[in-house]
């Protein structure tokens, strides 16, 4: 019985070393954790299903009264007005500005007069009022304008 109570004693005597040892033990387990994670367990998902398959339907004209694809289609930040428009879709008529000459200037470019609310001569790629002069073909006599307004560019000729 003294070996014991003598055992106890010094247990009792180093109580705060041996707890002390067993926190650093602890602290030990917990940093090795950190800088040694578990490797993780891969598991494999089922296969996806093929995804049906979705025929596109047909497309309406846009800018024809009373539909109301353009929506969907157009993107939301875009202007576009709802102009009538012939059978045809033709917007020229609607558009605006009327080619009256095209001539070649002092300098050797060619040069359309365009009328809109005013008459003026106009090179290829300048921009006026709501309209851009694309381009000008002085053999056939036509120039390509774009319209702003229909986001469209019209082809105009020389009236005779």
């Amino acid at each position: 019985m003294d070996k014991i109570l003598k055992f106890f004693k010094k247990l009792w005597l180093f109580k705060e070393r041996l707890f002390l040892v067993i926190l650093l033990g602890v602290l030990a387990l917990n940093i090795y954790r950190i800088f040694v994670p578990p490797v993780p367990e891969i598991v494999k998902s089922p296969p996806m299903p093929e995804p049906p398959v979705v025929e596109d339907p047909p497309r309406l004209r846009l800018d024809v009264k009373g539909q109301y694809t353009g929506l969907v289609d157009r993107g939301p930040f875009s202007y576009y007005s709802d102009t009538d428009l012939d059978a045809s879709g033709n917007v020229v008529k609607n558009a605006g500005v009327e080619l009256l000459l095209i001539k070649q200037s002092a300098s050797g470019r060619w040069r359309a007069r365009l009328k809109t609310k005013s008459t003026k001569w106009w090179d290829e790629g300048d921009s006026f009022e709501t309209f851009v002069l694309e381009k000008i073909d002085p053999v056939e006599q036509t120039v390509v304008v774009y319209v702003e307004k229909f986001a469209k560019s019209i082809t105009l000729r020389v009236k005779e």
